[in-house]
């Protein structure tokens, strides 16, 4: 009987994932989420070396940050956190802030992520077994990552934390705190899938030097701290004159000795940075305001100067915000592992809730079929 009713149960899942996906939407490339959490690993680690991640744990971190970008699960990765909303669009719909989806476990093992994973995996055969990951498990989420890691099951936990490392990554990325779903192409995306961990930013380690992972109280102050960031001092190129975001602004004018003409950021840290380009003759005649006129992307000396000056900061701060996470992760395990209520075992999986539920209702429907029955037979 329990065999039908599994058969039954991926009869029904097939059905209702039969239905045409969600357009795609990311952010960084997988491979660039690869690098970007190997500096978390490096800082974090650097910072910290009497509570090392032992070098053995980091393929799973990073193969649970490029993982996180299966089937729709991208659609979950964006927060506004000026308007506290996710994606939202007529065609798109109303998809879940990131900071509520990295620990929002009924949603993320709910049907629609119930399909066979898009992204191959970077471990090896004898790492994947140690995973052990149940073929029909999305749930990783932090509570998860922590639950595991309690229990001892170490693989299993850097690989869900590397899931919400990924939607940290994400919330450094413009696009995904202006609610700019860019379906078809991404400037900043389209320049940055070029670092790989195979193909490294040159100048990245010198911007991490002397860098320190950032401190937080919760997962979700950790996420607007990077999402404001993001959202408030850089555009993107299908929000720079939408009247919802107020921020960013050019603090001043700057001709470049080729005489292109950048409005410019003010940034004390890293330095003044290129916020966006405008044509000379869109100040003949009137008196300049803030972000009027193009988002133009100029090419010099051999790459995207102001996609440059945005990843030479959102990239650092979203390691720092990565290895604060990792130490957020700690305190919040070490915590739970001395906590006698926090719950240690995992939740049933999605298929066997499927199975226990048509039981139930098989069971209903039985003993209301019976009842009937003896109904009838009674008034015969």
């Amino acid at each position: 009987m329990r065999r039908r009713f599994c058969t039954i149960s991926l009869v029904i899942i097939g059905v209702l994932l039969a239905g045409t996906p969600a357009p795609k939407v990311s952010a960084y490339e997988i491979d660039t989420h690869a690098y970007l959490t190997h500096a978390v690993f490096d800082l974090y680690n650097a910072q910290f070396p009497d509570r090392k991640i032992p070098a053995e744990l980091e393929p799973y971190l990073l193969d649970g940050s490029r993982r996180e970008d299966d089937n729709e699960r991208p659609m979950n990765h964006f927060y506004d956190p000026i308007h506290d909303v996710g994606l939202h669009t007529p065609v798109l719909g109303t998809w879940a802030k990131s900071k509520d989806w990295a620990n929002d476990a009924d949603n993320q093992t709910s049907v629609k992520y119930r399909v066979s994973a898009t992204i191959a995996s970077i471990l090896s055969a004898i790492q994947e077994r140690k995973l052990s990951l149940v073929s029909d498990d999305t749930d990783f989420t932090w509570r998860e990552a922590i639950r595991a890691w309690v229990n001892g099951e170490k693989e299993k936990a850097m690989f869900t934390l590397g899931h919400v490392l990924h939607l940290m990554e994400d919330a450094s990325v413009p696009e995904h705190t202006r609610n700019d779903p860019h379906p078809k192409y991404s400037p900043y995306e389209s320049w940055t899938k070029q670092f790989t961990l195979f193909n490294q930013d040159s100048a990245f380690t010198g911007r991490l030097a002397g860098k320190q992972a950032l401190t937080f109280g919760t997962l979700g102050s950790a996420f607007d701290s990077m999402a404001k960031y993001s959202n408030g001092g850089f555009l993107s190129e299908d929000t720079i004159n939408k009247v919802e975001f107020i921020k960013p602004k050019e603090n001043y004018l700057k001709i470049d000795d080729s005489g292109r003409m950048y409005g410019m950021k003010v940034d004390t840290e890293f330095g003044d940075y290129r916020l966006f380009q405008k044509e000379l003759g869109d100040l003949l005649g009137k008196t300049y305001s803030q972000n009027e006129g193009k988002f133009i992307f100029s090419k010099q000396a051999g790459g995207d100067v102001i996609i440059s000056d945005y990843w030479s900061r959102l990239s650092v701060r979203a390691v720092q915000h990565g290895a604060g996470l990792v130490r957020l992760f700690f305190e919040e395990a070490n915590r739970a592992a001395q906590d006698p209520a926090f719950v240690r075992e995992k939740n049933p999986s999605f298929l066997v809730r499927v199975v226990d539920n048509l039981g139930r209702f098989m069971g209903v429907v039985v003993t209301t079929a019976n009842e009937f029955a003896g109904s009838v037979r009674d008034n015969m």
